[in-house]
């Protein structure tokens, strides 16, 4: 298990939103499809890989 706290759904999203980035740009970004991206953001995926780009480059 990884030592490194990830930011909830609901965090990312709001940073995401704060920016006004689509979940298509936030797809392209770290390539993987929209829908997966919007799972992610749903809750409904952990992805702590994909979570971690999201943080680094958007949050």
């Amino acid at each position: 298990m990884s030592s490194t706290k990830l930011v909830d759904a609901a965090d990312l999203r709001a940073g995401i939103a704060r920016r006004r980035i689509s979940h298509g740009d936030v797809a392209v970004a770290i390539g993987v499809s929209r829908k997966y991206v919007q799972m992610i953001l749903a809750g409904r995926r952990d992805a702590p890989a994909r979570r971690k780009q999201m943080i680094d480059d958007w949050v």
